[in-house]
């Protein structure tokens, strides 16, 4: 409502029931609502909103890490190990969590949008799916989702669906025609344009 495209947040809560409803009401407005996992080793099964985009963790050998949250409401991963920040005191060092993978994924999406402007949100999420590093089991995993994020390839089928259309979606489907004989067609679908 008041002009922001992507809000990340990077605290627990991700299972509330107001979460999923508010991430719904921000995908009217074509806002990101990005969401860290959590740092509990838990499952997230028992629940899976589409509207949320929901970030785990790895460490730095492309393994789930140890404390992320898991399962199938993660819809990717992002480095959460011994990020490099600051720290009290006026230091820095590294710290683990998946409250720092989440704002990487929200960051990709911010770039994306600078890089491939008009894209809406669910298509910008798509994207960022479609070229992840798949790093588990082949396609979408209850461990990784989709797989660890990489900015660069999304980029570039960012940037590939701007100036070529996607592949379309065929289904097979019948319909009646004017002899009353039934004829199987094919309906191409495309939710890019």
């Amino acid at each position: 409502e008041h002009g922001a495209n992507i809000v990340n947040v990077s605290f627990s809560g991700v299972n509330s029931q107001s979460v999923a409803d508010t991430a719904a009401y921000l995908r009217t407005l074509n806002v990101h609502y990005v969401w860290a996992a959590g740092n509990s080793s838990a499952s997230l099964n028992s629940f899976d909103p589409g509207d949320l985009f929901i970030v785990g963790a790895t460490d730095s050998s492309d393994e789930r890490a140890t404390f992320s949250n898991h399962g199938i409401a993660v819809d990717i991963v992002a480095p959460g190990v011994d990020i490099f920040t600051t720290k009290l005191g006026g230091q820095y060092g590294g710290i683990n969590g998946t409250s720092f993978s989440a704002p990487m994924v929200a960051g990709a999406l911010g770039v994306l949008h600078a890089q491939v402007p008009g894209l809406t949100s669910a298509i910008a999420e798509a994207i960022i799916e479609l070229s992840c590093d798949d790093i588990g089991e082949t396609g979408e995993d209850d461990v990784f989702g989709h797989g660890r994020l990489n900015l660069h390839a999304a980029i570039e089928l960012g940037l590939a669906a701007q100036t070529t259309p996607m592949a379309p979606i065929a289904r097979s489907d019948s319909a009646s025609v004017h002899d009353g004989n039934a004829v199987e067609i094919d309906v191409l679908a495309n939710d890019i344009d």
